[in-house]
This record gives C-alpha cells, structure tokens and sequence, in this order.
C-alpha cells in the first residue's frame, strides 16, 4: 500500500525503489504515489540531515510519474533538505525520471541509467485467432474508441494516432530530464532512449560519478552533515556558512543564557538584578 515508511541509518532516511512501478504503490511493486508519500514524510522529518534514494528498477507507467516527481522536487526546495540518489544497480525509464529529485545521482561500475523515452505497444492477434477458429465483433461507440485492442487488424492510423502520444509524452520527460541534469533536450532525444553503464553514464552527463554503496553513504552522511550544520547556524542567527566553532560557541553561549534563566527563576526577584551582574549577564 502507500505506507509512508522508510530505513533508516544514522541521520540517513534510506527511500528504495524497487521493480516495475505502478501509478500506486502495491504489496509487490513501488508507485509513484507511495514513492511520493515516503519522500515528503522524510523531508519533513527533523531527525533526518539526508534523504538516500535508492533505485534498482526497470521503470513502470506514466501515469502519476511527472506530477510526483515535481511535488516531491517542490517539497526538497522548501526543506532544503539534500536528496542522493543511487543507481542501485539500475535506474531506467519512469524510475530514472525519480531520480529527477536527487541532487546528486552516483551507481556503481556495473551500474546503469537511461531508457529516456516512453514506450507503446499495440498488437494484432487476427492471425492466431483466425488460426484456432475463433472469430470477434468489435462493437464501439466512435470510430477510434479502443484501437489497438489485439482483436481486429492494425491500421496506420491507429499507429500514427499511438506514435502522436508516445512523442508528446516523450518530450515531456525529456523536458524534466533536461532541467536537472542541465542537458539539452535534443541531446537527450538523440540518445534514442538506450541503456548507459557505468562510466558511459557519466560521460553521457546521466549520473554524477561511480561509488560503492559505501562510499556513497559516507558521501550522503557528509552532505547530511553539511545542511545540518547549516540549519542550526540559521537557528542561532548565525550566518549560513558559519564554521563549526562558530557554531559551537553560540551553542555555548545560549547554554549559558538558559542556565541564567533558570538561576532566576529560582530565586526571588529581588535578587534577579545581582545575579545577573554577578554571572555578567543582561537580564
């Protein structure tokens, strides 16, 4: 179902994309709806400095797939949470789109990405039906309604019509694509929707670099590290890219305040004014 659940390792939520995906998620397969689910709970969640996206996946269906992805990209941007993502060992197709959310995309040197395109399949079965003695009637309310259903003769129209779709779908994946990775639509396009591993991925701009699962969770702990850092300088009006010693003396200066507070609070307030002069405080 669409349970919004994640792993968790240290500060690391751990969000895995699994097998063919659904528009909803199933108790066999990943959907865009539950991927989405479990992407906003964990950029939301205070405890969590970095969000690993983890994908081994041949893609699934469009329906669902643009509009989460841009949610969930919308959602990173308010948090300013960072997203890595993995090619864990194959991100392809509707899967790849996902990795569309991360800011970073690593796979190993077996790894591989692409499959940028979108696929129909209509099919004729006339002949095999013909072949065992079966014959069906069609019957339709329109002209067009239901071509392609296997049990009458494809037409060039209904591939044309099919073709049209395809094309109109494709661009807008290879629009989502090119904004990311900053790769120019026709460059995409010309990659006629194949398959990259490894570091042909990389030269082809479709992933960052090649890592273990290892080193890339040190590289996600470290970037997790980094936007924590950078939160808590906010918190304390610091600048965003206040040092961590900076950082550690506003903490301990706010320790102090909150220990004043509390020495005041438990005397009377006649005393208030002395012992804040006596700790060198402004009350």
């Amino acid at each position: 179902d669409d349970c919004p659940v994640y792993e968790r390792v240290g500060s690391l939520a751990i969000v895995s994309i699994r097998g063919s995906l659904g528009q909803y998620g199933g108790v066999w397969w990943d959907g865009h709806a539950s991927i989405r689910a479990k992407l906003e709970k964990a950029l939301l969640d205070p405890s969590v400095g970095c969000i690993v996206l983890d994908i081994s996946s041949p893609g699934g269906v469009v329906a669902g797939c643009w509009d989460a992805v841009r949610a969930v990209q919308a959602a990173k941007i308010r948090s300013g949470k960072p997203i890595l993502g993995y090619a864990h060992e194959h991100a392809y197709s509707a899967a790849y789109a996902w990795a569309m959310v991360a800011d970073e995309l690593y796979l190993p040197e077996s790894g591989g990405t692409g499959s940028i395109g979108v696929l129909s399949i209509l099919y004729d079965q006339t002949k095999m039906w013909d072949d065992i003695g079966v014959k069906f009637a069609v019957v339709r309310s329109g002209e067009r309604k239901a071509r392609g259903n296997g049990y009458e003769p494809l037409d060039q129209a209904t591939v044309d019509e099919s073709q049209a779709r395809v094309d109109l779908l494709a661009g807008q994946f290879f629009a989502l694509v090119a904004a990311q990775r900053k790769i120019k639509v026709d460059a995409l396009r010309a990659l006629e929707g194949a398959c990259f591993d490894g570091a042909i991925a990389v030269e082809k701009k479709l992933a960052d670099g090649i890592l273990s699962w290892d080193a890339f969770l040190n590289k996600a702990e470290l970037a997790g590290r980094k936007y924590r850092m950078k939160n808590t300088a906010k918190m304390l009006g610091l600048s965003e890219d206040a040092s961590e010693s900076q950082i550690n003396a506003a903490i301990e200066a706010l320790q102090k305040d909150v220990a004043l507070l509390a020495l005041v609070k438990a005397q009377n307030a006649d005393n208030a004014v002395e012992l804040a002069m006596a700790t060198g405080r402004i009350t």
